[in-house]
């Protein structure tokens, strides 16, 4: 059976041992660093995770993945989502889940394609606005 999400519950059998270490995907390549080096002091890049997919879906979630804009185009992204799917996988997870805005206007959603991310749901959210009055 398979989760909302589009990952598979925890109870399927995975690699241990020799044959996961064999099967593990390569480190992610170095980013370069950023040229003259702005903002001193202050991260360029955070990748934040969490469990909350786990339990009932078997797979790893990045809750928040940001890059400031000053060092975009650099790999940072890149780098910071293999690190998070590889730690994921590491633990055993049969995937990687995160949510996105998909009227996005930064690269993100180019990246986590181009990752191998495909979209399992598609929220669309309503509103109506209230009339003074």
């Amino acid at each position: 059976m398979v989760g909302s999400h589009g990952c598979r519950p925890p109870s399927r059998r995975r690699r241990t041992g020799a044959a996961a270490a064999r099967s593990a995907p390569p480190p992610p390549p170095a980013a370069p660093p950023p040229p003259g080096a702005g903002g001193a002091g202050r991260a360029a890049a955070m990748v934040l995770g969490n469990n909350q997919f786990a339990a009932d879906e078997g797979c790893g979630y990045v809750d928040t993945l940001a890059v400031r804009p000053e060092f975009r185009g650099r790999g940072l992204g890149r780098l910071l989502l293999r690190t998070a799917i590889a730690a994921d996988a590491a633990r055993g997870r049969e995937g990687t889940i995160l949510h996105v805005d998909t009227n996005n206007t930064t690269p993100a959603l180019g990246l986590y394609e181009s990752e191998g991310m495909r979209p399992v749901l598609v929220i669309d959210i309503w509103r109506r606005t209230v009339e003074a009055g």
